[in-house]
């Protein structure tokens, strides 16, 4: 455990798998959507096809993240801040950090 909560101590870690949860969220979205759609036999109606094109593509873009976060993890940094989402994925980062952390903290 308390290896698990040193690897979660460290931010570019805990940023890693910041983009990951946010990437699965919203691919959760589009799977939930389409499949209440499909079995329901739904008429896709203009919100739903704007809620998941939008979540497909925050999902696509959070791959593409990872993907840079493996191989160029510089250069997706500087992505980050030229598109103003440093500072966003930061506050995300550190609440993810203080839940997974108070979490561990608890089972220690």
């Amino acid at each position: 455990m308390a290896s698990l909560y040193a690897f979660f101590a460290n931010q570019s870690t805990a940023e890693f798998f910041t983009i990951l949860l946010i990437g699965l969220v919203f691919l959760g979205v589009v799977l939930y959507k389409y499949d209440v759609i499909e079995k329901r036999h739904l008429r896709v109606s203009g919100f739903d096809k704007a809620l998941i094109y939008s979540s497909i593509g925050i999902t696509l873009f959070s791959a593409m993240l990872l993907f840079g976060k493996l191989l160029f993890p510089d250069n997706v940094d500087s992505l980050l801040l030229l598109l103003g989402l440093k500072d966003v994925l930061l506050a995300a980062t550190l609440n993810f950090q203080a839940l997974v952390l108070g979490v561990l903290g608890l089972l220690l």
